[in-house]
């Protein structure tokens, strides 16, 4: 039996209707909603996921302590790799958070 690792990029913060939430946290939370839903349909889960890269317009504290709670949230202590990156600004007006990550997809 062997593995296989795919990489799940520019997971963004649209919900399914197109829209771009306003506030940072709702975009954090899209984003991991819209990571898992890829995940899923991919074949493996978040607790496969080995490295996530994270993308944050005009990163301060707080942000990180959201960034933080939600990592948290979803694999607890067990945490992947991670690279947070600060940008001022992203692809499109109004994007203020983007997730790349890498996840072995087992058979």
């Amino acid at each position: 039996m062997s593995n296989t690792d795919n990489h799940f990029h520019n997971e963004n913060c649209w919900d399914k209707h197109g829209n771009l939430a306003p506030d940072f946290v709702d975009q954090l939370k899209q984003a991991f909603a819209n990571l898992k839903i890829a995940l899923i349909a991919a074949g493996t889960e978040p607790k496969y996921v080995v490295k996530i890269s994270t993308f944050v317009v005009d990163h301060d504290e707080l942000k990180l302590e959201q960034l933080t709670s939600e990592i948290l949230a979803i694999w607890g202590k067990k945490t992947p790799a991670q690279t947070l990156v600060p940008v001022p600004r992203l692809a499109l007006d109004g994007m203020l958070f983007e997730i790349d990550a890498i996840a072995i997809i087992p058979e």
